[in-house]
C-alpha cells in the first residue's frame, strides 16, 4: 500500500463516449488551487446509488473546507469530457462508465482485479491530457470508504466522535498515488442496544446522523438499531387480536426516529441489524391465549416479565408477525439480533433450563426464517460469558441446533473475556471478535490499547479461528475514551499491519495537526503508562455510596498512575500556547485532569478510612479537606467544557415527549418529566423502589452529577462519620444506607439549578482550570 507523504487532493475524471484509453499512471498529478478550479470535477455516473453520490458531496465538503475553493460534482457526460481536465472518478464499473472506459489503463485494471468485497483503490491516472484520480470499489459503500479514506490519510483529516479536525491549506496536490485497501474482517459491526440507553436516549436525528457518520469514516459497513420497537410489537399483538396498551407518545416518537435513523444508515451503505422476537408479551396476551404455555423471567430485582415458552407454537407464530410489522415500517436488510434472556436463567432444574435455551434456538431460527427466508440471526455472545450461568455443554447445544448459513454469534467482551477457545470457537458457527470496553454508562479514562492489538492479531494468525469473519465494536457508552475506538477501527478494517507507536503517531497527527502532534507524544507515552496500557476500568470511589470498604482495585495499581498522570498533565499543558484553540486539545486536557482528580481522590480515601478506624481526629479532618477540594477541582475543570454537561441532555429532552418503558415496569410513572428520568438514569437506573438494585450502575464524571449529587452526597458521609467520632460508635452501613437512599431520591425528585454552560467562569479555558487546580492541590500536598 502506498501512501503519499502530501497533504493531498483529488481529481480527475472519465473520458466520454466508447473510445479505447491508452493511459499511463506514470507522473499523473492532481492539483486543487485556485488556478485549476474550473477545469476540476468530482464525476458520479448517471446511474450512481445513494452511497457513491454522498461520497463525492462529501468529498466536495471537505475539499471546501481545506481550501475554501468548491469543485462541482457533474454526472458522466460529453460535456463534462471537453470542460474538465481534472477529473475525479467516483463509483463502481457497473455504476460509472468512465471507470469502465479506463480499464485499458494496466496499472488501473490490475487494481480493479484486487478489490474484495467492501474494498476500494485510489489511483491517479493521466490519459489524452487529462489527470484522473480514480475511486472505485466493487461495491458502492467502497466508494465512500475509498473517499473517507483519501480525506483521512492523505488530506490528513481526523475523524472523531466530537468532530473533525480540518487543517487549512490554499493547495491540494496529489500525484502518484497507486492505493488498494480491503478488509480483512468481511461484516464490521457498530452499536447496541445499551449506547442508545446510557447515551442516545434523548438524541435527535442530527445527533443520530453524527453517530452513523463517524461510523461510515470508521469503515464499519452493519449498524444495530433495536430501539424503536414498541409500535411493531403493538401492531403484531393486534394482528393476533390482543387488545395490550396502545403506544406511548414516547414509543411513537421511538418509531419514527428509529425508521429516520435507518434511512440515513442505508444512505451510507450500511446494513442494519433489526430486532427479532425474544418472547416477552404482555398480560393481555396470556388472557386472549390461556393454553399458552409461559416463562416469568425476573432480571435482577424487578418486576417478572412474561414470556412465552420457546417450545410453543406460539413462540414462532409471535415472532415471525412481529418480524414481519417490523419491516413494514423500516424495511429489512435481513439482519436480526436477539439474545437467549439476558443474564437470567429460566427454569427449575439444569434439565428443564438447558431444554429452555435450546428450545429458544429453535424458535428464533423457525420464526425469523418464516417472516423472512433471507435472515440471519446476529446474536451477541453475552450469555456465553455472563455470571457462568451457561456451561460449556449448555453452549454446544444451543448451537448445534443452529444451521450455519444463517447465523453470527459475537464474542461480546473479547478484547478483555474472551471465551471462543472455552466453546471450541463457537463450533463451527460463524463468529465475531466483539470491543465491549465501556460499560453501563462509566465515563473512566481506559483503555490498554497494546493488548487489544494483540489479542485482534492473535484471533487473525489462529487458523482454527477462520471462521471469525466479524469484529463488532459495541460499547454500552460513546464519545468517551476516543483513541480506543479510533483503533478499534483500525483493527476492524486490517488489522495485520496496526502497530500501537505507528497507530498512535498517526492519531495525534490526525487529532492536533502534524506540527503539534510531537510535542503531545510525550503526554501520550504517560498515558500509554498508566491509562492506556492498563484495561482496569476502576471508577472514582466518589461514583458509590462510601462506606468503610477500601477495595484492592483502589490500591497499588491505581496509586501507581498519579505519578503518570501529573506528567501527562504537565507535559500536555506545556503546549497550550499552540494548541489552545484545537477543540480536541481542550477535552484532553479535561480527561487527563478528571482521571488524576479521581485518582488522587481515591488515595486519599483510602487516608481517610484509616485515620477514621484510628480515631485521628486531626488526620481525617486534613484527608476530609483534600476530598472535598478533589470534588470542587471536578466541578472546575468539568465545567470547562460542554461534553461534560448533564444540560446539554436535558434541554434536547424537553423537546420530546415524556419518556417511558416497559423493562423498568412502573419505576418512571411518577417522574415528573424528562429531567427526572435523566437524574433517574445516573444515579437510580430501575427506581428508588428498587434500592439498592442499580443504584449508581451508571458512574459519570458530568458537572451537575459532581456538584450537585456526588459532593452532596460526600458532605453527608463525613458529617456522619464526624458524628460517629464524636460519639465514639462503629460505622453501620445499613443506618447510612438510609441516608443515602433519601439523597438519592431527593436529587431525582427535586430539580437542582438549571445550568446555562456557556456562562460558566472557566467554559472554554481547560487549561486555565487545570493550572489552578494543580497549583490548590500542591498547597495540600496530595497524593503517594
Amino acid at each position: 500500500m502506498n501512501r503519499s507523504p502530501l497533504v493531498s487532493a483529488l481529481v480527475f475524471l472519465l473520458s466520454f463516449g466508447p473510445i479505447t484509453i491508452a493511459a499511463t499512471a506514470v507522473d499523473a498529478r492532481v492539483t486543487i488551487d485556485k488556478d485549476s478550479r474550473s477545469t476540476s470535477a468530482i464525476v458520479v455516473g448517471e446511474a450512481a446509488s445513494a452511497p457513491e453520490r454522498h461520497a463525492a458531496r462529501e468529498l466536495q465538503r471537505y475539499v471546501m473546507e481545506i481550501t475554501g475553493l468548491e469543485v462541482p460534482v457533474v454526472a458522466d457526460s460529453e460535456t463534462v469530457f471537453r470542460k474538465y481536465k481534472q477529473r475525479i472518478v467516483i463509483g463502481t464499473p457497473e455504476t460509472n462508465r468512465a471507470i469502465e472506459r479506463l480499464r485499458g489503463v494496466e496499472s488501473l485494471e490490475q487494481s480493479l482485479e484486487g478489490i474484495t468485497h467492501d474494498g476500494f483503490l485510489l489511483q491517479t491516472v493521466r490519459n489524452k491530457g487529462a489527470q484522473y484520480f480514480v475511486i472505485a470499489s466493487s461495491l458502492p459503500r467502497g466508494c465512500l470508504y475509498g473517499v473517507y479514506h483519501l480525506i483521512e490519510k492523505y488530506f490528513r483529516v481526523g475523524f472523531f466522535w466530537d468532530g473533525d479536525y480540518i487543517p487549512r491549506s490554499s493547495q491540494l496536490v496529489l500525484g502518484g498515488v497507486d492505493c488498494v485497501e480491503n478488509p480483512h474482517f468481511r461484516d464490521r459491526e457498530y452499536m447496541q442496544m445499551c449506547a442508545y440507553g446510557y447515551s442516545a436516549m434523548f438524541w435527535g436525528i442530527e445527533e443520530w446522523k453524527n453517530e452513523l457518520d463517524w461510523a461510515a469514516k470508521k469503515k464499519f459497513n452493519v449498524i444495530q438499531i433495536t430501539f424503536g420497537q414498541a409500535v411493531s410489537r403493538y401492531n403484531a399483538m393486534n394482528a393476533l387480536g390482543v387488545k395490550s396498551a396502545p403506544p406511548t407518545a414516547w414509543e411513537k416518537h421511538e418509531s419514527m426516529l428509529a425508521r429516520q435513523v435507518r434511512t440515513h444508515a442505508r444512505q451510507l451503505g450500511l446494513r442494519i441489524v433489526h430486532p427479532a422476537f425474544d418472547g416477552m408479551v404482555p398480560p393481555e396476551f396470556r388472557e386472549k391465549y390461556p393454553s399458552m404455555k409461559s416463562l416469568e423471567v425476573t432480571w435482577l430485582d424487578l418486576p417478572p416479565r412474561i414470556h412465552i415458552l420457546p417450545s410453543d407454537p406460539m413462540f414462532v407464530k409471535v415472532g415471525a408477525r412481529f418480524i414481519e410489522e417490523h419491516n413494514k415500517i423500516c424495511g429489512t436488510d435481513h439482519l436480526y439480533n436477539v439474545d437467549p434472556f439476558p443474564e437470567t436463567d429460566p427454569g427449575d432444574s439444569p434439565e428443564e433450563k438447558l431444554k429452555v435455551k435450546v428450545d429458544f434456538a429453535r424458535a428464533v431460527v423457525e420464526s425469523v426464517k418464516k417472516a423472512d427466508p433471507k435472515a440471519t440471526w446476529v446474536m451477541s455472545g453475552w450469555a456465553f460469558t455472563y455470571d457462568h450461568i451457561w456451561t460449556e455443554a449448555d453452549v454446544e447445544a444451543f448451537l448445534r441446533v443452529i444451521p450455519e448459513d444463517m447465523f453470527i454469534v459475537n464474542d461480546i467482551w473479547a478484547e478483555h473475556n474472551p471465551v471462543y477457545k472455552t466453546h471450541d470457537y463457537f463450533h463451527g458457527k460463524r463468529w465475531g471478535f466483539s470491543a465491549l470496553h465501556s460499560m453501563g454508562g462509566w465515563t473512566t479514562v481506559h483503555g490498554d490499547l497494546a493488548d487489544l492489538v494483540r489479542r485482534v492479531q492473535e484471533v487473525v494468525d489462529d487458523p482454527k479461528a477462520a471462521k471469525c469473519t466479524n469484529f463488532y465494536l459495541n460499547p454500552e457508552i460513546v464519545n468517551h475514551n476516543d483513541v480506543y475506538f479510533d483503533l478499534s477501527g483500525e483493527l476492524a478494517w486490517n488489522p495485520r499491519p496496526v502497530e500501537v507507536d505507528s497507530f498512535l503517531d498517526d492519531y495525534l497527527s490526525r487529532r492536533y495537526g502534524a506540527e503539534a502532534a510531537p510535542g503531545m507524544r510525550k503526554s501520550w507515552d504517560e498515558l500509554l503508562q498508566s491509562v492506556y496500557g492498563h484495561y482496569d476500568f476502576t471508577a472514582p470511589v466518589y461514583h458509590d455510596r462510601l462506606t468503610l470498604d477500601v477495595k484492592e482495585i483502589y490500591g497499588k495499581l491505581r496509586h501507581g498512575f498519579i505519578p503518570h498522570l501529573r506528567r501527562a498533565l504537565e507535559l500536555a499543558l506545556s503546549q497550550e500556547k499552540t494548541l489552545h484553540g484545537n477543540n480536541f486539545y481542550q477535552r484532553d486536557i479535561v480527561d487527563v485532569t478528571r482521571q488524576y482528580v479521581a485518582e488522587v481522590f481515591n488515595f486519599h480515601f483510602e487516608r481517610l478510612v484509616e485515620s477514621f478506624k484510628s480515631r485521628d481526629t486531626e488526620s481525617f479532618e486534613r484527608e476530609a479537606r483534600t476530598l472535598k477540594l478533589c470534588l470542587s477541582s471536578q466541578e472546575k475543570i468539568l465545567s470547562s467544557h460542554p461534553a461534560f454537561f448533564v444540560a446539554t441532555e436535558v434541554q434536547n429532552s424537553r423537546r420530546l415527549p415524556k419518556y417511558s418503558s416497559p423493562f423498568f415496569g412502573d419505576a418512571l410513572d411518577n417522574l415528573e418529566d424528562n429531567g427526572a428520568v435523566i437524574r433517574q438514569r445516573y444515579t437510580a437506573l430501575a427506581g428508588i423502589e428498587y434500592y439498592p438494585t442499580l443504584i449508581d450502575y451508571a458512574r459519570k464524571d458530568l458537572y451537575e452529577l459532581v456538584k450537585y449529587y456526588y459532593h452532596g452526597r460526600l458532605d453527608l458521609y463525613l458529617a456522619y462519620l464526624r458524628d460517629k467520632l464524636a460519639k465514639s460508635e462503629d460505622f453501620s452501613s445499613e443506618e447510612i444506607e438510609e441516608r443515602y437512599r433519601d439523597w438519592t431520591k431527593k436529587f431525582v425528585t427535586i430539580p437542582y439549578e438549571s445550568v446555562d454552560p456557556s456562562r460558566m467562569p472557566y467554559y472554554g479555558k481547560p487549561g486555565l482550570a487545570a493550572r489552578e487546580i494543580l497549583a490548590a492541590l500542591d498547597r495540600e500536598e496530595v497524593g503517594p
